[in-house]
């Protein structure tokens, strides 16, 4: 990756992430996405803080564009990282994209309290989303 890279990916691994231990396993699935092949349309990382960017929420856009907003960051509907970074990432999530921990995981959810669900498929995926109360 270069350094540019490197630094998108460690502002969503901020963004994202719940605390330290956690960053190691965000970046861990954002790397088995990007190096998936592309199967099950894995390539879209589909991270919740690049929607809306670079506003923070739906609410935040100005109303007068809201009904026509796109996001070009938005990693829902587009491959691969976004065009830069999305926050400016701390040495912890920094040191995550650099080292993430070594998984088999695809997805990742946080419920109201910070508490990650992993899944290795969407199948558990769907489950998480359940148990974290996001479904």
């Amino acid at each position: 990756m270069t350094l540019d890279q490197v630094m998108t990916l460690a502002s969503m691994i901020q963004a994202e992430a719940a605390n330290k231990e956690d960053m190691y396993m965000v970046s861990s699935v954002f790397y088995n996405r990007l190096n998936s092949g592309g199967k099950g349309d894995l390539l879209r990382l589909r991270s919740d803080p690049t929607t809306y960017y670079p506003y923070r929420t739906k609410a935040a856009v100005p109303s007068d564009i809201v009904g026509t907003f796109k996001s070009r960051y938005d990693t829902y509907t587009i491959q691969g990282l976004p065009a830069g970074p999305i926050c400016s990432p701390g040495l912890e999530a920094i040191d995550a994209a650099l080292h993430p921990a070594s998984t088999k995981y695809y997805y990742f959810a946080h419920d109201k309290d910070g508490k990650a669900y992993y899944a290795e498929t969407n199948a558990q995926h769907e489950r998480n989303l359940v148990k974290a109360g996001l479904k």
